[in-house]
């Protein structure tokens, strides 16, 4: 793992709500049409790293909309000769990221700007963030708290499971992505059971159920996100 997805990896919980689009209708890009049913749905993002004086710009391509980013495509990206011909310090391969929520509806100002084609593989602009170099020092740390601006509406519908992690102060994260990052054969069916795998600070727990009614996990301006030791990402409800 290179020192800068390490550092990104909780940024990553960024760019994830930055490629939301309105639930109501398939939202077409340049490439194609979003899914009205996100659950299950793979993308990937390429983030080129710039140096900018004492922080570091990053560029967050998702394919969203484009292609459901192909094994093939995805896995013969050199991130070290991308980086070289992008004039890049860094290029961070982000993924392979599912999304667990069934859409994702937005009312901020989400960016969605040009679309590129990187080796092969379509992506569209969906933020630049900076990244302190202090950032950098301190790395990826699983099971921390990060706040982030942002207003969202992620919808889980009744009928379907949802995983959570309930931490030892009884607030509860409700899982929105999962990653083939670190556990490259995680599949949705090993959801149910994840919490074997996981290892959860002490008076954590993961847990799962089948929604009887639908579930809307609103941000506001502001949301809570933690990543756990696999890279999956989960936002706060209470």
């Amino acid at each position: 793992m290179t020192r800068f997805l390490a550092a990104f990896a909780a940024v990553a919980l960024v760019a994830a709500a930055l490629a939301a689009v309105p639930a109501a209708a398939d939202t077409s890009t340049a490439g194609g049409a979003v899914p009205k049913d996100l659950r299950g749905t793979r993308y990937c993002e390429i983030i080129p790293v710039y140096r900018d004086g004492l922080s570091f710009r990053l560029e967050v391509y998702n394919t969203l909309g484009q292609n459901d980013c192909p094994p093939a495509v995805w896995n013969a990206i050199d991130g070290k000769k991308l980086a070289d011909e992008l004039g890049a310090f860094e290029v961070v391969m982000n993924g392979p990221r599912f999304w667990v929520m069934d859409s994702v509806a937005a009312t901020g100002a989400t960016k969605d700007g040009v679309t590129k084609t990187f080796d092969g593989l379509a992506a569209t602009q969906r933020a630049t963030l900076s990244l302190p170099f202090r950032d950098l020092l301190f790395g990826h740390r699983a099971y921390v708290v990060r706040t982030i601006n942002r207003e969202t509406t992620y919808l889980y519908q009744a009928g379907k499971p949802i995983y959570e992690i309930t931490d030892d102060e009884g607030r509860v994260y409700v899982m929105q992505t999962f990653a083939e990052i670190v556990d490259k054969t995680l599949t949705m069916d090993d959801l149910a059971t994840l919490g074997a795998k996981l290892k959860l600070p002490d008076g954590w727990t993961y847990s799962t159920r089948v929604l009887d009614a639908d579930l809307e996990l609103t941000a506001n301006g502001e949301a809570f996100l933690i990543q756990d030791d696999l890279q999956n990402s989960y936002q706060r409800r209470n």
